[in-house]
């Protein structure tokens, strides 16, 4: 698997080869003084108005992304003001991931779970749209290590099944994949993950939902389970819909739950944000599952399980990666009683593990390219 995953990115990393002729910088975009900013690659030559006018015209015009406008309308970038991203809230940022057009609207019912508790402990949240170089592919790798200098912390959120054709498998139960999308984010997960493999102080953190936990855990070198009622068919947990289903939650009724107990020592990142509790009521969305390998290039601990079928549930890399097969940020919003003060109290702990108070000076750090 790790000769696999190498190979593929290796490959990725001669497509995204840029040529030097731009030099690319990075604008935000707000439709109100309020609202979370959406991060615009601006090459020489452009201003931030142009470069988003044509990142919509590509959208827009693209065979590959069409399936994604069937279910979500973009950003219209209309109105609002464009600034340079500088380096007043380096410490205090994170940056989301979107992986569906509309999470760059604002408001997005998909971010705002995530923005609005960071936003509590001050926490700036900044989107990163789909397939954010579109336009500027030349410059793809350029803007990928720009994005991983400027932002600490991402945040890869919940969504579709990922193209599992990134890691030489086929897409056999994997349903609403794109790959053109996928592609994009999971070599910039890839330049974080290298990234945080290789520090020296903790500076840089993953936080991964659902989805942003598999792609994360199958670049990191681990296994995957295509469906879960497929492979534990004796199981009596429901953790999502089967492939081809439909969604495991349309918004009617209660939200769907089961128990999820934590796993080996106190002291790991999950634990730390739980306060000490051990066994908790979580939410179910997710029909595919990480399947942690001792052979993987990258390790990662198992923190979290569903005792009734030992279904993995949350894994951690050091005090730097935290993957949760369950939503935290809707578990807040949707549920009620214990299950919505657990997501409370999750979301509102992964700021500060977002968001850890460094030393250094980040001008120095910008400047250094390490």
């Amino acid at each position: 698997m790790k000769n696999r995953v190498y190979q593929i990115f290796l490959i990725l990393g001669f497509l995204f080869l840029p040529l030097r002729i731009f030099a690319v910088e990075l604008y935000v975009w707000r439709s109100a003084s309020n609202q979370a900013g959406v991060v615009i690659p601006v090459v020489d030559g452009q201003t931030p108005r142009q470069a988003a006018e044509l990142y919509k015209t590509r959208f827009s015009d693209s065979r590959e992304l069409q399936a994604l406008l069937q279910r979500s309308v973009g950003p219209a970038f209309e109105g609002g003001t464009f600034e340079r991203l500088n380096d007043a809230d380096f410490n205090e940022r994170v940056l989301l991931i979107a992986n569906m057009p509309g999470d760059a609207e604002a408001g997005s019912p998909r971010v705002a779970p995530f923005v609005e508790p960071l936003a509590a402990k001050h926490v700036h949240s900044y989107i990163l749209p789909v397939a954010a170089d579109l336009g500027i592919e030349r410059s793809t790798g350029e803007l990928i290590r720009l994005l991983d200098r400027r932002f600490p912390s991402f945040i890869a959120i919940g969504g579709d099944d990922t193209d599992r054709t990134l890691f030489d498998q086929s897409n056999h139960m994997s349903i609403n994949t794109n790959f053109r999308r996928d592609k994009f984010e999971a070599a910039l997960l890839m330049q974080k993950i290298k990234t945080i493999q290789k520090q020296s102080e903790s500076i840089n953190r993953i936080f991964a939902v659902c989805r942003g936990a598999q792609l994360v855990a199958s670049l990191m070198g681990h296994s995957f389970g295509v469906d879960i009622a497929t492979d534990l068919p004796t199981s009596k947990v429901v953790h999502g819909i089967p492939a081809g289903n439909g969604p495991a939650y349309t918004g009617g009724g209660p939200e769907p739950t089961h128990a999820i107990q934590l796993t080996g020592q106190a002291g790991g990142i999950l634990s730390t944000l739980l306060e000490g509790e051990r066994n908790f009521t979580g939410n179910t969305y997710h029909h595919q599952h990480i399947l942690p390998s001792p052979q993987a290039w990258m390790p990662l601990r198992t923190t979290a399980i569903s005792p009734d079928d030992g279904v993995v549930e949350a894994a951690e890399y050091a005090d730097s990666v935290l993957l949760l097969q369950f939503h935290p940020e809707l578990m807040r919003i949707r549920s009620s009683g214990e299950v919505r003060l657990t997501g409370e109290r999750i979301m509102s702990g992964s700021a500060g593990f977002l968001t850890p108070r460094h030393t250094f000076n980040c001008e120095n750090q910008l400047r250094s390219g390490t």
